[in-house]
């Protein structure tokens, strides 16, 4: 018999997918079992709001949510204190090195039962993520960091109010990449600054390529239309003319296309997609990682979410190598699924059945037969901000347009999530 917290399921990252794992763990896992959850913030960063908080000021608490509750047992809908602490954890820390059984830490955690910078696993979940575009990137922004970020809720606070001072001071503004990102921003930018040159470039003739191009034709038809943006398609920013200034000063710039066009700015956004942050996997299974094609960088995964790597038995075939390692999230080639919060939260959910279910079969108490989930993508599905209160949307084959929305872009919702069903404004500011 295994004695008490001998057992440990490890979650790199605890953002949207990675903070649902513990949540669905943490609910039915054996006595001798915990979830060790590995972050280097200090607070869950609500990504999907640091643009308009850049745009808009007052709202920057509702950016950062405590771990605290992460694992508070729900009782009739509310999140209470559990009566008895439990085993689980959430650790500040920086992942440097993954074995097949341990992880190196950067640093050791006395207060935490970590006396030295490494803590064995069972089982591991790795979700990590995408590296983040320039202007919502705490940790690697060049524009915006008055000194390296250290995770802390106050360092994201100034973050967020310095991108909103730089956007609000500079005379003109060109956003790059015409995916969600950059449309909110640019129309964000639009509807707060009416009387600030914005354009927008994008080097496909499509808005939102990935979806109908009844979306396409919303955004550009109607909504940049109406916010007068200069909207640039078919056409690449020349790297070479984006000086380091154009991204920290409010200078204007003469700034340049490939093709030759030149555009005046005096900020550049670049929001031209995110880099999967699958380095530390690489290093230790090199083969699991998708070498070359559209999908290059992300992690191979079978249908259970386990980590793969090709088979020589043909070209489509996968062999687990290491059956209790997973991935989900945008770090993950999880077969055609959508870089977004909605399909993190779907693996995040399968992942946890899973290893619950190898969990039981460790310790007698399941069929070795018993199957585990599959997962396949739902349909394609999307909802972005275009101006402080309108939306629009893809729900399978439906598109369609939401007025009335919340200026603060639905934060609330996220907190709920985590625990705080009965949200205070001192909650916020915590």
């Amino acid at each position: 018999m295994a004695t008490s917290l001998s057992r440990t399921v490890a979650v790199l990252g605890a953002s949207y997918g990675g903070a649902r794992i513990p949540q669905a763990l943490a609910k039915v896992l054996p006595e001798n079992w915990r979830v060790v959850v590995i972050d280097r913030n200090r607070y869950v960063r609500n990504i999907f709001v640091f643009n308009r908080y850049s745009v808009i000021s007052g709202h920057e608490p509702k950016a950062f949510v405590p771990y605290k509750r992460l694992f508070w047992p729900e009782d009739q809908g509310i999140r209470q204190p559990p009566k008895v602490v439990g085993p689980h954890k959430v650790l500040q820390a920086t992942v440097t090195g993954i074995n097949a059984h341990s992880l190196t830490l950067s640093r050791a955690i006395p207060d935490e039962g970590i006396s030295e910078p490494k803590i064995s696993f069972d089982y591991l979940v790795y979700a990590l993520g995408s590296h983040l575009p320039e202007p919502i990137d705490l940790w690697g922004s060049v524009s915006l960091a008055s000194a390296p970020h250290d995770g802390t809720k106050a360092q994201g606070i100034e973050f967020l109010k310095r991108a909103h001072n730089q956007i609000k001071e500079a005379p003109s503004i060109l956003v790059v990449g015409g995916g969600a990102l950059g449309i909110q921003y640019t129309t964000d930018i639009a509807e707060a600054f009416p009387d600030k040159p914005v354009t927008l470039l994008h080097s496909r003739k499509q808005l939102l390529p990935r979806f109908d191009v009844k979306m396409h034709d919303q955004v550009v038809v109607e909504r940049m239309s109406e916010l007068s943006v200069n909207l640039v398609l078919g056409e690449r920013l020349d790297l070479s003319s984006v000086s380091a200034s154009a991204l920290n000063t409010n200078e204007e710039h003469v700034l340049r296309t490939t093709s030759g066009r030149e555009i005046r700015a005096g900020l550049v956004l670049l929001c031209t997609g995110q880099k999967p942050n699958t380095e530390l996997l690489l290093k230790f299974a090199p083969d699991a990682i998708v070498a070359d094609g559209p999908n290059k960088g992300f992690i191979r995964v079978n249908r259970f979410l386990q980590i793969a790597v090709p088979s020589t038995t043909g070209p489509d075939e996968v062999r687990i190598p290491y059956p209790h390692i997973f991935a989900i999230g945008d770090a993950a080639d999880a077969f055609g699924a959508n870089k977004a919060a909605r399909y993190a939260n779907e693996q995040a959910r399968l992942a946890a059945n899973n290893i619950a279910k190898l969990i039981k079969r460790q310790e007698g108490q399941a069929s070795e037969t018993e199957p585990l989930d599959q997962y396949t993508p739902g349909p394609p599905g999307i909802k972005i901000s275009v101006g402080l209160h309108n939306a629009i949307y893809q729900r399978g084959a439906n598109v369609g347009a939401m007025a009335d929305q919340p200026e603060d872009w639905g934060a609330p919702a996220m907190w709920k999530r985590l625990g705080y069903t009965d949200l205070q404004q001192t909650d916020i500011n915590e």
